[in-house]
């Protein structure tokens, strides 16, 4: 439960900044420029899953398949 606290915590952090990045990028004319916060679940070898927080962007918001992972 202490992992999904400070996800939690993150994401509380993170949102707005994502927001006004996006904001950022209309005013700059880069509306097709999407960034997205995500929770990304790894399972280790043991089975055992981590998940972590990742801002997701597509440089195509058309597009949803193509993307980098910011960590």
């Amino acid at each position: 439960m202490q992992q999904f606290r400070e996800i939690d915590e993150r994401l509380n952090e993170l949102v707005p900044k994502v927001a006004e990045i996006n904001t950022i990028c209309k005013e700059v004319y880069r509306e097709n420029v999407l960034y997205e916060p995500n929770i990304t679940t790894d399972v280790n070898p043991d089975g055992s899953k981590v998940s972590r927080l990742v801002v997701r962007v597509y440089p195509d918001k058309q597009n949803l398949e193509e993307y980098n992972e910011i960590t």
